[in-house]
């Protein structure tokens, strides 16, 4: 089996649903205190699938006039199938909900613009042209929808093939510096059931938000993935909870914070696979969860699958509590040096190291022996625990 079908495999292998088990008191699950706030994260809006239509649109309708039209009274702006070309930044309104009938059918098509922001601003979602954003806003939510990045253009080098995709400009063009979908200083908020693809830059950032739910999203394909691009970003957030991912061809995906004034904390990664390294960095990134997940790099590609901080990039290492449970963090060094984490034994709880990690070392140590309830997320009994967001199943 040769090394792009390993990583392939341990992915097709992980489990991607946890384990059922009876809620325990807090009290029994005193190794881990952050347990309680990992129960609650996610949006806690309700539910979503009481929310009335309000709107319903065609191609060729002004989605942005139907979202300012309901911001008044909330509700369901539903796209019927059908491509809706944004040239400019689709912005959400509090309280309303841009609903696809079907996933794949129902395409927000991104036709926008934009440079690379300079310096510092690399951090500051704000930053960016972004060609969805929910910014300052409460219980709005992206649902059934595929997000796409001019499919006019060729479509991403694929980064499983050349190390050469790791890099921005591609052709030449400098003006694919766009977010797919921006979340910044958003509560209770939420994507659901939507795929991203071939995103200009960064698919999808959660900056300064409380309370944010991502669930069963797929992400595929950057044009930009050099250096600060390209990037799933999880930044000074808090109690988001993201579930059922499926992640490949873009960067990396980043967890980091700053200091204790603006931390990057009880955040919940859950039954996800990632064909891409996973950053955690920042003194102020602590106490965050990922249980139940696979990580898998390229066998060629030059950093671990799961890395503190990089000294090299001058990145911190996280602070404290960042826990795995039941994942599966794995690279392929080729012949001979096939090299897995120890955070694969089912029996423990990992914590990610609070220092820098050198290549082919462990970036994580053993912690505590694993929750008799199998799941860190099931420690609050079912009355004790805050309202989570309802979101309404798949279309049929």
């Amino acid at each position: 089996m040769n090394r792009l079908r390993l990583a392939a495999a341990l992915l097709a292998l992980a489990p991607i649903s946890a384990p059922g088990s009876p809620a325990r008191d807090v009290a029994a699950d005193a190794a881990f205190p952050a347990s309680a706030s990992w129960a609650r994260a996610g949006a806690a809006a309700g539910d979503s699938t009481t929310a009335p239509v309000v709107a319903t649109l065609r191609p060729g309708d002004d989605v942005q006039a139907a979202v300012n039209a309901a911001a008044s009274t909330g509700g369901v702006v539903l796209l019927r199938d059908g491509d809706y070309p944004l040239h400019r930044t689709l912005r959400l309104r509090s309280g309303v909900i841009i609903r696809g009938t079907d996933r794949v059918r129902t395409r927000l098509v991104l036709h926008l613009r934009g440079t690379r922001p300079a310096g510092a601003a690399i951090d500051d979602p704000a930053a960016w042209t972004s060609g969805i954003e929910l910014a300052a806003v409460e219980r709005s939510g992206l649902e059934d929808v595929t997000v796409i990045f001019d499919p006019t253009l060729p479509a991403p080098t694929d980064p499983r093939r050349t190390k050469a995709a790791y890099g921005d400009d591609p052709a030449g063009r400098r003006d694919l510096h766009v977010v797919s979908v921006a979340i910044t200083a958003a509560r209770d908020c939420w994507v659901a059931r939507s795929l991203i693809l071939n995103s200009g830059s960064h698919p999808l950032v959660v900056g300064d938000c409380e309370r944010v739910t991502v669930d069963e999203v797929v992400i595929e394909g950057a044009h930009n993935r050099g250096p600060g691009s390209g990037l799933l970003n999880l930044v000074r957030s808090t109690g988001v909870r993201l579930t059922g991912l499926r992640v490949r061809d873009i960067n990396t995906f980043v967890l980091h914070g700053g200091a204790a004034g603006a931390p990057c904390r009880y955040n919940v990664v859950a039954d996800s696979r990632f064909e891409i390294d996973l950053r955690v960095h920042g003194a102020g990134t602590r106490d965050n969860l990922f249980e139940h997940c696979a990580i898998a790099v390229p066998a060629w590609l030059l950093r671990p699958p799961l890395s503190p901080g990089n000294a090299e990039a001058r990145e911190a290492p996280p602070g404290p509590g960042n826990l795995l449970y039941l994942c599966t963090v794995t690279r392929d060094y080729g012949p001979g040096e096939r090299a897995f984490s120890t955070a694969d034994d089912p029996n423990q709880v990992y914590e990610v190291l609070q220092h820098h990690a050198r290549e082919r070392q462990p970036s994580v140590r053993p912690y505590a022996p694993a929750p008799q309830s199998g799941s860190l997320r099931r420690s609050l009994p079912a009355a004790a625990a805050a309202p989570i967001l309802r979101l309404r199943p798949p279309s049929a």
